[in-house]
């Protein structure tokens, strides 16, 4: 399993799109995920078609316990994200890890 980083996201964007400068890649990226967080943080839902949606999910404040010293600790109130996929990008999820089993397979024979 490859680790993708946000650096390897804005070469691939610049690799499928020459026409658009590396500079101005690295810009639609960092905004779009300024953007998403910051709606998340603002309590709104984003939905992208034909890929997901991200929502906020709140977590109450609560005592929570040091296992080193055992001393009960606050936990603040937080907001984490939450992001579920559309079908059709769970099928395309699907497909592709079909046919990385399917290769597999054909590896092992």
């Amino acid at each position: 399993m490859a680790i993708i980083k946000k650096s390897d996201l804005k070469r691939r964007l610049a690799e499928r799109f020459p026409d658009i400068s590396v500079e101005d890649c690295d810009m639609s990226v960092d905004c779009l995920l300024e953007f998403i967080a910051e709606q998340i943080g603002l309590g709104n839902r984003l939905e992208i078609r034909n890929f997901g949606s991200f929502k906020p999910k709140y977590r109450t404040a609560r005592l929570v316990r040091n296992p080193k010293t055992g001393e009960k600790v606050p936990k603040l109130d937080r907001v984490l994200p939450s992001f579920k996929g559309s079908l059709s990008f769970r099928k395309k999820l699907n497909a592709t890890a079909e046919k990385t089993v399917e290769s597999l397979d054909d590896s092992l024979k």
